[in-house]
């Protein structure tokens, strides 16, 4: 799967949906969705009551925010990894907090859409610089770590194994298949060659 396919998936859909109304629509969205982060990062009790302030407010989503490309990303690496894409998923982790930081000046959005970026680069990054390219099942050397195979080529190579022992367990199946198959034929053919001599020999009265 794809990093960007997985971050669709987990990222905050409906905060997303809020970023068009506007940044501050965009932080009260934040700050509703994960109240309790929120109120840690700005220093807010949780469930106070009363007008809150644009710079707590901001603060809070600020720190909603950084949690989820810190997190995001590392969890669409991880999974993007146990698919078989290890250079794509540290690129993908990566990348993603990279993002993630250096979009911290435009706010909370900056921060997200920082990180979904960085993901997005970081994975093609990661693949380019390594050589492992998952859709190439030659790609990189022979390194498994223990039973798992960590490039596509060791993939590969362990995928043929398994094809080649399957191989070897069914051919003496197919051997004997083709070994009755052979009778059978001999059998045939030997009746009919015999069917003619006799039908050819000029002292077997005919009618026999």
């Amino acid at each position: 799967m794809a990093s960007n396919e997985i971050l669709d998936n987990l990222s905050f859909q409906a905060f997303m949906n809020q970023v068009g109304r506007g940044d501050r629509a965009a932080q009260q969205a934040l700050y509703r969705f994960f109240p309790e982060t929120a109120s840690q990062a700005s220093g807010r009790a949780l469930g106070a009551k009363g007008l809150m302030s644009k710079g707590a407010l901001r603060t809070g989503a600020m720190g909603v925010a950084k949690m989820g490309s810190r997190r995001l990303p590392v969890l669409a690496g991880v999974m993007q990894a146990a698919g078989g894409d290890f250079a794509g998923g540290a690129g993908t982790a990566a990348g993603g907090i990279i993002g993630g930081a250096l979009g911290a000046p435009l706010g909370p959005v900056g921060v997200l859409a920082g990180s979904w970026l960085g993901s997005s680069i970081g994975s093609g990054l990661g693949q380019k610089i390594t050589g492992l390219d998952p859709n190439n099942p030659l790609a990189g050397p022979d390194w498994n770590l223990g039973p798992i195979a960590l490039t596509p080529y060791a993939r590969t190579k362990k995928d043929l194994k398994k094809q080649m022992k399957l191989a070897e367990m069914q051919l003496p199946l197919y051997n004997k298949i083709a070994n009755q198959d052979l009778e059978r034929q001999l059998v045939s053919q030997t009746l009919a060659t015999t069917g003619q001599m006799l039908s050819n020999n000029p002292y077997i009265p005919r009618g026999w």
